[in-house]
């Protein structure tokens, strides 16, 4: 009978290789459950007698492969009596087999979510896998089958590995490439075959695969940087050691813009800001959605000028999402509300040792993080000059350079800038640079106040009802004549901000179900408006009221509706729709 044990060296080689593909932790136990070779939470307790294991006594018994996704809930799982202390999250065991005769359990195991997902995803494709890794240990004892297997183990091994997304590299002793998958070559954009036996310090100048093989350190989501495409990699490299000797190593490989997106998936809401989504009726508004439709395609520079509480932060969102790269990162940063100690480390990330108390690894910039998407710049004009002009090379080259960094990385980013400063003043003062102005204001957006606009205020007091109805599950129906009358004939220098603001302090204070004056902040409330008694409107009302007072003063023929659509905000379609339903 084949004793594993006796083959433990090459059985633990094998697991570990195995591991370092498949990012799923390997476990093989003989039929006295002795743990032959383990890795991960195992690594540490081979040659160690385990507990009673149900899930290995049943494969064994029964000659039968098991998976569990469920532990602690699966029936195998059922009788043990440690199973509230499991921390295995999924496990695939097959019995390895001599002539017909259990030897062992061969398995993979995932200690979290991500290892899990391995599991069940690729499950029938690892089964036959680790079966031929338990026929190859068995082999072993036969070492022209042993051979022969290998070569069957390698070449499965190899197609495993080339439908791996991340890219896989292992190296000789020598630190020469002996293996790549086709996702490093096509990270690298160099053919797989031209490749092998090179040495792999001309592919990795910095790759931590020489240190692996000379000092035998393993690497965890190292950053490294790739000359030839200004690129960035995370890594994670491990030794392959046999006979306590180095025999080479095995690395993989990420595009750190990769990871970054997956961050930001987790990390970041996705807010997608629809064209519709934008308020408003008036004919400036109309104007600007057109313009939004029109200029989101374009990778060039957008300025969005306006006073603050217009909503700048909204249009950019909106020609991100109607643009090309909607389904990658937008970043928004406000150039104001940031230290100027700190805010060019924000936008362009820094290097290991930049500065005192700099995290160890370094750290990405705003606009690494929007690599392939958008980044908005608020308040541009409060940036300090001295970095105005990085801003301006990143625009003209489309290359940063990380604090305390000595190579230029590539980036493709549209830039969206935004600001309520008078600019072109503030150039005449030296307070802003000429040529950086002219770079960012190639499509200029121009978003109104809302005094200039007063038509919009109805449709967004609708929306925001609609909104603090929902959140503070009130049921107010309208607002009383002199409410809206006072929100009509404040000037609103917030802005919608201020709007909003007005409406989420009034649906607080109000206790029936019409807003009335008392209940608006106090700085909106007119005495002329006041009567001894309220009437009261629900929004409709308020609107037919509102388009009768407009027609009346614009009456009769066809040209008199037109200017009364105009001054409405509304398509002279949608007045005659607002006529016959409101019969007016």
């Amino acid at each position: 009978m084949v004793n594993l044990l006796h083959i433990q060296e090459p059985v633990q080689q094998i697991a570990t290789a195995i591991s370092t593909v498949l990012s799923v932790d390997v476990e093989v136990v003989n039929t006295e459950y002795i743990r032959i070779a383990g890795t991960g939470k195992y690594a540490h307790h081979i040659g160690e007698k385990i507990k009673l294991n149900h899930l290995h006594q049943k494969v064994i018994a029964q000659k039968k492969d098991v998976f569990i996704s469920n532990p602690r809930e699966h029936e195998s799982c059922a009788p043990c009596p440690h199973k509230d202390l499991c921390e295995e999250c999924a496990e695939l065991c097959t019995p390895i087999l001599s002539e017909d005769m259990v030897v062992g359990v061969f398995g993979l195991v995932a200690f979290h979510e991500p290892q899990r997902k391995i599991l069940i995803r690729q499950t029938n494709e690892l089964l036959t896998f680790i079966k031929q890794m338990g026929a190859l240990i068995v082999s072993k004892v036969n070492e022209e089958e042993y051979i022969n297997q290998l070569r069957v183990a390698k070449e499965q091994l190899t197609v495993i590995m080339d439908s791996v997304n991340e890219g896989i590299l292992a190296v000789d002793s020598r630190g020469h490439i002996t293996h790549a998958n086709d996702s490093l070559a096509a990270l690298i954009n160099h053919q797989k075959k031209g490749l092998m036996h090179r040495p792999v310090h001309e592919i990795m100048p910095d790759s931590p695969m020489l240190h692996a093989i000379t000092k035998g350190n393993s690497y965890i989501n190292k950053e490294i940087y790739y000359p030839e495409l200004k690129r960035q990699f995370l890594t994670t490299t491990r030794p392959i050691i046999s006979n306590q000797k180095i025999m080479g190593a095995v690395a993989t490989f990420r595009p750190i813009e990769e990871v970054e997106q997956l961050i930001l998936d987790y990390t970041e809401p996705r807010i997608d800001i629809r064209l519709n989504t934008i308020i408003g009726r008036s004919p400036a508004m109309e104007e600007l959605r057109k313009k939004v439709l029109q200029f989101a395609t374009s990778s060039s520079t957008v300025l969005i000028r306006g006073e603050s509480g217009t909503g700048k932060e909204l249009i950019a969102r909106a020609l991100h999402s109607a643009s090309p790269r909607k389904n990658k990162s937008f970043i928004a940063i406000n150039c104001s509300a940031i230290p100027d100690t700190l805010l060019e480390s924000e936008l362009f990330g820094y290097d290991e040792g930049a500065f005192t108390g700099a995290n160890r690894r370094g750290k990405p910039g705003k606009f690494e993080m929007a690599h392939g998407g958008t980044i908005f710049l608020d308040e541009i004009g409060d940036m300090p000059i001295h970095l105005q002009a990085k801003i301006l090379r990143t625009l003209q080259e489309k290359v940063i350079e990380r604090l305390g960094g000595h190579t230029s990385l590539n980036i493709d980013v549209r830039i969206i800038a935004a600001t309520n400063q008078p600019l072109e003043t503030m150039i005449s003062h030296g307070e802003f640079r000429e040529d950086l102005y002219y770079r960012l204001n190639v499509i200029p957006l121009y978003v109104p106040p809302l005094r200039e606009r007063q038509e919009d205020i109805l449709p967004l007091i609708e929306h925001f009802s609609g909104k603090y109805n929902k959140l503070f599950k009130k049921n107010i129906q309208g607002f009383s004549e002199q409410a809206f009358a006072a929100l009509l004939d404040y000037d609103w220098p917030g802005n919608i901000r201020e709007l909003e603001n007005a409406v989420e302090y009034a649906f607080n204070i109000e206790a029936s179900n019409y807003i009335r004056e008392e209940s608006l902040p106090i700085k909106l409330r007119n005495s002329e408006h006041k009567s001894n008694t309220d009437t009261f409107h629900t929004l409709k009302e308020l609107e037919k009221k509102h388009i009768k007072t407009v027609l009346e003063k614009y009456p009769g023929s066809t040209e008199g509706k037109k200017q009364a659509a105009d001054v409405l905000g509304i398509g002279i379609a949608t007045l005659y729709r607002k006529i016959k339903e409101y019969e007016l």
